[in-house]
């Protein structure tokens, strides 16, 4: 849905930004427990880090498959 809201940890958008701040600065801002949107959504802070260190290795890349919404695929990039 254009202008709406979604979590961080659970859309391309979000994941493309916090894979460029510093881990401690990502728990401070999420904490430990990841609410969940759908079945596809990462809700273990731990996975979350292993998909930012990911990101980073895709040169800031990051992708999200139906994790804030089913039918729902993007890609972003932080510029």
């Amino acid at each position: 849905r254009v202008g709406g809201h979604a979590p961080a940890h659970c859309t391309a958008g979000g994941k493309a930004i916090l894979a460029w701040i510093a881990p401690e600065r990502v728990d401070a801002l999420l904490g430990s427990v990841l609410s969940r949107s759908t079945e596809n959504t990462i809700t273990d802070i731990n996975v979350l880090h292993q998909e930012l260190s990911r990101i980073r290795r895709r040169r800031g890349v990051a992708f999200e498959r139906e994790e804030a919404a089913r039918g729902v695929a993007c890609v972003a990039a932080a510029v």
